[in-house]
């Protein structure tokens, strides 16, 4: 956290960039609504340095423009909801949706798409391993064969 010099404490908070005008207006009309608030910007497109620089210990919480932008970080796996979570960061959103109760039950939510976007990507990675093992032993068969038949 800031310290101002005045004295008082700033809450420093990390910002996920906007993907369009209208999650640009809407990050910049809640942060302009919370002056007690000393933001960094990261870009959208670099969610991964985003996630890296949440567990340094430098920011209180994470702002995200709505509870889809949070879920599309939370699909791509960049930033970790869980170790924010275990690390009591906070998470915002500017723009409350109104099927969240409340910011712990939109981080519960985020964990639980993160953890099965996670599964799935193991298991897409996990076939993407063994079509390739297929089709090389495919292909070295069909190499011995050709080979075969010529000599």
């Amino acid at each position: 956290m800031n310290q101002e010099s005045n004295g008082s404490l700033q809450l420093r908070y990390a910002v996920r960039g906007p993907l369009c005008a209208e999650e640009r207006k809407l990050l910049q009309a809640y942060v302009s609504r919370m002056p007690e608030l000393d933001v960094d910007w990261f870009d959208a497109r670099d969610d991964e340095e985003l996630g890296l620089a949440l567990v340094t210990g430098r920011y209180r919480g994470c702002i995200f423009a709505d509870a889809a932008a949070a879920t599309d970080a939370a699909i791509a796996g960049n930033i970790k909801f869980e170790s924010m979570e275990k690390r009591g960061l906070e998470l915002r959103l500017a723009v409350e949706s109104p099927s969240v109760t409340s910011p712990q039950a939109s981080l519960d939510s985020l964990i639980t798409t993160e953890n099965v976007a996670r599964r799935r990507r193991i298991a897409k990675s996990r076939r993407q391993t063994i079509a390739a093992a297929v089709l090389s032993a495919a292909f070295l068969a069909g190499a011995f064969g050709l080979f075969s038949i010529r000599y």
